[in-house]
């Protein structure tokens, strides 16, 4: 719901089997494996093992004005989403959406993930201000030959602002770029602006290593 504040989610198996992490086939989540329908503060999501979603792994809503605040998403493995994707979406494994660029900084960190074979992006963040982007290893995602060539980066930020990438390994994305910022969406876009991306290691992504 929209609004919640306070949550911690942590030491779970989502969307794998009860005794090993893997697909499930028939009984794989229907949509996302997590799913904010609006704004949220102050919600951790961490040390879980997060896969094989239909949809995406985490997900936000694009569809009101709601915001994320204090958010941190550390330590966590997210493999194999987007198994299905719906018909509106793409199956990134994290993708947290704005309709507009958020007057304030979300402190949002994403920190310490494994994040990979996704069919879409491993993370999109549009309209992000205020992201710490620290320490994770994004490879292999936009997998699925049927998702538009530009949903299909390693990092892709759609109009995000003072957002950093550092400290992570970007490897290996399957048709696309490694990071990939651009305008951002809706009647009045504006450009992505304020990335700072350093000490990172780039590698064997099918488009650019960062495409600007």
């Amino acid at each position: 719901r929209d609004g919640a504040v306070g949550i911690t989610i942590t030491q779970n198996v989502l969307g794998g089997l009860a005794n090993s992490f893997t697909d499930p086939a028939a009984t794989r989540t229907k949509g996302s494996n997590i799913v904010f329908d609006g704004g949220a503060d102050h919600v951790v999501i961490e040390r879980n093992l997060i896969g094989f979603a239909s949809d995406s792994g985490i997900l936000k809503y694009g569809k009101n004005a709601g915001v994320l605040t204090n958010l941190r998403i550390a330590k966590n493995e997210l493999r194999s989403n987007g198994k299905a994707p719906a018909v509106n979406t793409q199956g990134a494994a994290i993708e947290l959406n704005h309709t507009a660029l958020p007057v304030q900084d979300q402190a949002v960190i994403i920190a310490r993930n494994l994040i990979t074979d996704s069919a879409a992006q491993g993370l999109q963040l549009t309209y992000g201000h205020g992201v710490t982007i620290d320490d994770n290893t994004i490879h292999s995602n936009g997998v699925n030959g049927a998702t538009a060539l530009d949903e299909r980066q390693n990092i892709h930020l759609p109009g995000a602002q003072a957002v950093t990438i550092q400290h992570n390994i970007i490897m290996a994305s399957a048709a696309s770029d490694g990071v990939k910022l651009v305008s951002g969406v809706g009647v009045s876009p504006t450009a992505a602006q304020q990335v700072r991306i350093t000490q990172n290691q780039f590698g064997s992504n099918r488009g650019q290593a960062i495409n600007l």
